[in-house]
C-alpha cells in the first residue's frame, strides 16, 4: 500500500517537473525569441493623424447679448484609415454605408454630391451649371489631368464640353478653362468625348472590368461613379475627411454601430445658430465651405483644410482670422483590421476668439422696424393721391446709426432684408428677387445726397472766410451768373417765380435755398469745396470692416479718371447742392456730419468693439478709435450749422415729428432726382441732442418722393435710443 502511494507521488512529481519545464521554455521563448513575433505583429499596426476641429468664436453685441452661437451636432465622415484600399471592397463598403443611412428612419442631412454630368452611366450629358462654380472647374481640370487627358482640344459628341480649350488658328475659345492646364501648341486636334472621361473614371473606380462590362446594376454603378468622383475631386484623404451626412442623431449612430459598418467615423461638429433670426442679417453674414479656387489656394496656404468652414460674408468673413481657431491633431493607432488600439492628442485644438460688436441689437431691431414701417407709410400715402411718382414705387432703403464721439456703428439697416437662419432654403428665391434683399444698401448703396450735402458746403465756406454767419446774399430764384448759358433755378422759383430774398447762411440751410449754395459753390471753386468734402469722408472709405462702396465725389478728377466729359463751371453749381455726379452711401453721409460735429476730426466708422477669449469674456484686443483725417473747424462755425439744422426740424415740414421730444434735435432733408421714370429719392440726416450730439442717423428711401418723408424712421430711432415714449405708443420703443 505504501509502495503504491510512493509511486503515485513520484508520477505527480514527474508531471510537475515536465509542466514547469514547458513554462520555463515558453518564458525563454517570449523573452529571447519573442521580440521577432511582436515585431511581426507590429508590422500590421499603423498610426494615422487626424485633425480635431477647433471651436469657432462666437459673436455678441455691445452689451454682451449673443448674436451667433455654436450648437453641437454629429456628422458621419469617411475614415481613410479604415476604408478598404481595394476597389471592390471599398465600393461594397460605400454601398453598405449609404444603404444603412438611407433606409434608417433617423433624421439627418445627406451631403450633396457634386458631379459634372446629368443622366446615368454610361449615357451622360454635360451639366453646364456645374462649371459655373470656379472651384468645380478647378477640381475637374485637376482630376482629368490625372487621367492623362492633358492636351484635349475639344470634347465632342452629342454634347460638347464648353469649358475645354478649342484651338482654331492657335487662339483660345471664350470658354477657356485655364491655359495653365493645357499645352498652347497642339499638332493636331484631338477629340475626347465626355463618355471617354467617364469610362476612364469607371475603370479607375472598379465599376467596370477591363473589357468595360458593368460590375454593378446601372443605378448602383451611377451612384458609385458620382460618389467616387466627388470624393477624389475634393482630395479625400486622412487629413481631409469626406462628409457623408450631417445633423445625425444617436439613433443613426447606433444603427451603424450595431451593423458593424467600417470605413467611417462619427465627428462632433459645431454649427452656427443665429440668436436673433431675421435681425442684422446684412451685418452678421454666413459661414460655409471654401467655394472658389482662389479661396482654396489662399486658405490652404494658411493651413486650413480644404473642407474647412470659413466666413463667406459679413462679420463672419471680416473677422475670419479672429473667429477661426487652430485645429488640433490626434494620432490614432490601429491594427490590421481597423480596430483602434490607442489615441493620443498631440496638438490640442485652440478655440477662436469671441467678437463683440459695436451694434446694439435692440437698437438694430428698432432701426430695421422703423425703416420698414417708414417705407410702408410712404406707399400708403402715395395710394391716397391720384398723381404719379408720389412714392408708390418706394421698395427699398437704408439707415445707419453712428456714435458721434467714437465712430462706433450702432445699427445698420437695409430694406428689404432676409433671415440668415433660413438662407439655405431660400437662397435661390432671394437671389432672384428683383428687390435685392441680399444687397446691403447701407454700405454698398450709392445715392445722390441732395440737400443733405449743403451743411458740408456751408462748413467749407465759413471756414475759408467766403462768408460769415452774418453775410447776406440776395437770392433771386434763378441764378444768372453764367447767363445766357447755364441758369439753374432754386426750387422756390419753380413754384411761382419766387425767391428767398435776402438771407444769411442759417436761413439758407433752414429753407434749403439752392440759389444761396450756387453762389457759395462758385466762390469756393470745386477744388476747395472738395478739399473739405474729402476731409469729411465723402467719397472716401469710412474705415468700417465690412465691404463698402466708397461712392463718388463729383469733380474734374472723377470725370478725368473715368473718361467722362470735362468739368464746366456750371457743374460746380450742381455739385454744391448735392447733385452732379455726387453719390454716397448712407454711412458716408453719417460720417461726414459726425466729422463736422467733431470740429473737423473724422473718426473711423467701425463695427468691432473688442476681441475676447472664447467663453470667458476676457478682453484680448480693444478696437481703437482712429482718426482718419482732420481739418480744423471753429466751434463758432460748427454751432452756426448745427443750430440752423435744428431750425430745420423746428419750423420745417418735419417739425411735427419731433414735437414730443424733451430736447432739441437737428436734421436736414434731401430730395434727390433719380430720373423721370420714378419718384425722387428721400434722404433725411439727423443728429441728437443739439446740446451735446451723441448719434447721427441717416435714412435713404429709394423713390421715397420727399426728403421729409424719410424723417419718420429717424424719429423712431431717436425715440428708442433716448427712451422717449411717443404719443399714442403706449410704451417706450
Amino acid at each position: 500500500m505504501e509502495k503504491r502511494h510512493t509511486s503515485r507521488l513520484f508520477s505527480f512529481g514527474v508531471l510537475f517537473v515536465i509542466i514547469s519545464l514547458l513554462y520555463i521554455a515558453r518564458l525563454i521563448n517570449v523573452q529571447i525569441a519573442g521580440p521577432d513575433y511582436y515585431t511581426f505583429v507590429s508590422d500590421y499596426t499603423h498610426k494615422r493623424t487626424v485633425s480635431i476641429q477647433a471651436q469657432r468664436g462666437e459673436v455678441y453685441d455691445c452689451n454682451g447679448v449673443p448674436l451667433i452661437k455654436n450648437e453641437y451636432s454629429y456628422s458621419i465622415v469617411l475614415d481613410r484609415g479604415t476604408l478598404p484600399r481595394n476597389n471592390a471592397e471599398q465600393n461594397e463598403m460605400l454601398i453598405s454605408l449609404y444603404d444603412s443611412i438611407l433606409h434608417s428612419d433617423a433624421e439627418y442631412k445627406l451631403s450633396e454630391i457634386s458631379f459634372p454630368a446629368t443622366g446615368q452611366y454610361p449615357d451622360y450629358t454635360l451639366d453646364e451649371s456645374f462649371f459655373e462654380v470656379s472651384a468645380n472647374k478647378t477640381r475637374f481640370s485637376r482630376l482629368i489631368t490625372s487621367l492623362g487627358i492633358e492636351d484635349i482640344g475639344t470634347i465632342v459628341g452629342g454634347n460638347p464640353y464648353p469649358y475645354a480649350l478649342s484651338y482654331y488658328e492657335n487662339t483660345l475659345s471664350k470658354y477657356d478653362i485655364g491655359r495653365e492646364l493645357y499645352a498652347l501648341q497642339v499638332v493636331e486636334e484631338r477629340e475626347v468625348t465626355l463618355g471617354d472621361i467617364m469610362d476612364k473614371l469607371a475603370e479607375r473606380y472598379g465599376i467596370v472590368d477591363k473589357d468595360g462590362n458593368l460590375l454593378y446594376l446601372p443605378d448602383t454603378a451611377d451612384f458609385l461613379l458620382r460618389l467616387r468622383y466627388d470624393m477624389e475631386s475634393r482630395d479625400f484623404s486622412a487629413q481631409n475627411p469626406y462628409t457623408v451626412a450631417t445633423d445625425v442623431d444617436i439613433h443613426l449612430i447606433s444603427i451603424l454601430g450595431e451593423g458593424g459598418q467600417r470605413g467611417y467615423t462619427v465627428k462632433k461638429e459645431s454649427r452656427r445658430v443665429y440668436c436673433e433670426p431675421g435681425v442684422a442679417s446684412h451685418i452678421l453674414g454666413r459661414t460655409g465651405k471654401i467655394q472658389t479656387a482662389e479661396d482654396i489656394e489662399y486658405y490652404t496656404s494658411l493651413g486650413y483644410r480644404q473642407d474647412a468652414i470659413v466666413g463667406i460674408s459679413g462679420v463672419e468673413l471680416a473677422f475670419e482670422d479672429k473667429l477661426h481657431g487652430v485645429d488640433g491633431q490626434m494620432v490614432i493607432t490601429e491594427d490590421e483590421y481597423g480596430n483602434i488600439l490607442g489615441q493620443e492628442m498631440t496638438v490640442e485644438p485652440v478655440a477662436g476668439s469671441d467678437i463683440y460688436l459695436t451694434i446694439d441689437i435692440e437698437l438694430q431691431r428698432a432701426a430695421e422696424r422703423a425703416l420698414a414701417e417708414n417705407i410702408r407709410e410712404i406707399n400708403e400715402r402715395a395710394e391716397s393721391t391720384e398723381g404719379e411718382h408720389d412714392g408708390e414705387d418706394a421698395k427699398g432703403g437704408a439707415m445707419t446709426v453712428l456714435d458721434v464721439k467714437t465712430g462706433a456703428v450702432r445699427a445698420i439697416a437695409s430694406y428689404p432684408t432676409y433671415d440668415l437662419s433660413t438662407y439655405s432654403q431660400n437662397a435661390g428665391e432671394l437671389s432672384r428677387d428683383e428687390n435685392r434683399p441680399l444687397y446691403n444698401r447701407a454700405l454698398s448703396g450709392r445715392y445722390p445726397p441732395g440737400s443733405t450735402f449743403k451743411p458740408a458746403v456751408a462748413a467749407a465756406a465759413l471756414t475759408e472766410g467766403i462768408i460769415n454767419e452774418n453775410t447776406i446774399i440776395e437770392t433771386k430764384g434763378i441764378y444768372m451768373y453764367y447767363a445766357p448759358g447755364y441758369t439753374p433755378r432754386c426750387w422756390i422759383y419753380s413754384s411761382g417765380h419766387r425767391s428767398h430774398g435776402r438771407i444769411n447762411i442759417s436761413e439758407a440751410i433752414r429753407v434749403s435755398c439752392n440759389y444761396f449754395f450756387y453762389e457759395l459753390g462758385r466762390l469756393l471753386t470745386i477744388e476747395t469745396m472738395n478739399k473739405y468734402c474729402r476731409a469729411f469722408g465723402l467719397g472716401q472709405p469710412t474705415g468700417i470692416e465690412l465691404p463698402e462702396n466708397t461712392g463718388v465725389l463729383a469733380g474734374p478728377d472723377y470725370r478725368k479718371e473715368n473718361g467722362l466729359d470735362g468739368w464746366n463751371p456750371g457743374d460746380t453749381l450742381a455739385a454744391a447742392i448735392g447733385q452732379s455726379d455726387n453719390l454716397f452711401s448712407p454711412l458716408q453721409i453719417s460720417v461726414y456730419l459726425s466729422t463736422i460735429i467733431n470740429r473737423g476730426t473724422r473718426y473711423n466708422a467701425h463695427i468691432l468693439d473688442s476681441v475676447r477669449e472664447y467663453g470667458t469674456g476676457e478682453i484680448i484686443e480693444q478696437a481703437p478709435r482712429e482718426v482718419l483725417s482732420s481739418i480744423e473747424l471753429s466751434e463758432k462755425n460748427v454751432s452756426v450749422i448745427l443750430n440752423a439744422m435744428s431750425e430745420v426740424v423746428e419750423t420745417g415740414t418735419t417739425a411735427r415729428l419731433f414735437d414730443d421730444f424733451p430736447f432739441k434735435v437737428g436734421g436736414k432733408t434731401g430730395t434727390a432726382q433719380v430720373g423721370a421714370s420714378g419718384s425722387d429719392n428721400a434722404v433725411f440726416l439727423g443728429f441728437a441732442p443739439l446740446s451735446d450730439p451723441e448719434i447721427v442717423v441717416t435714412t435713404v428711401i429709394e423713390h421715397g418722393n420727399k426728403g421729409a418723408w424719410a424723417g419718420t424712421s429717424v424719429r423712431d430711432v431717436f425715440a428708442h435710443y433716448f427712451g422717449i415714449s411717443l404719443e399714442g405708443d403706449g410704451e417706450k420703443k
